[in-house]
């Protein structure tokens, strides 16, 4: 279970570091009576903290256990614009998530690490 939200909380959050251009988005400093790209190339850097204070847990088999979660994110991004209307994106990042659970004692890791690497195309050339 706890892969399975290590792996969703990465994929949720490429998503959110992932820029996308829906087929009305224009881009804002691109004038469409130019040539010339004023910039083919931009970066982007994100870091970003969560945590959640311990609570307690109210169930009998665990009665009385406190249980915290905090996650780390930092990400860098490129974007190469092709033309005024495509181009692609590549990202690396790295996210340190801890789960704090100390009376368990068939859970003893705390600290998980885990390396994100994104590479994504957008083009407005297929409009309907």
């Amino acid at each position: 279970m706890l892969s399975t939200l290590m792996i969703c909380t990465s994929i949720l959050h490429a998503q959110n570091v992932t820029p996308s251009f829906e087929p009305d988005d224009s881009i804002s400093w691109i004038h469409e009576d130019t040539e010339d790209l004023p910039v083919s190339f931009f970066g982007q850097v994100d870091i970003d903290y969560d945590y959640i204070f311990p609570s307690t847990i109210k169930q009998s088999e665990f009665d009385n256990q406190g249980v915290a979660f905090s996650e780390g994110n930092v990400n860098l991004s490129g974007t190469r614009l092709l033309s005024r209307d495509m181009g692609y994106n590549v990202g690396i990042g790295y996210t340190k998530t801890g789960l704090f659970w100390d009376q368990n004692p068939f859970f003893n890791q705390e600290n998980f690490d885990t390396l994100n690497f994104s590479v994504n195309g957008f083009t407005k050339c297929w409009r309907t």
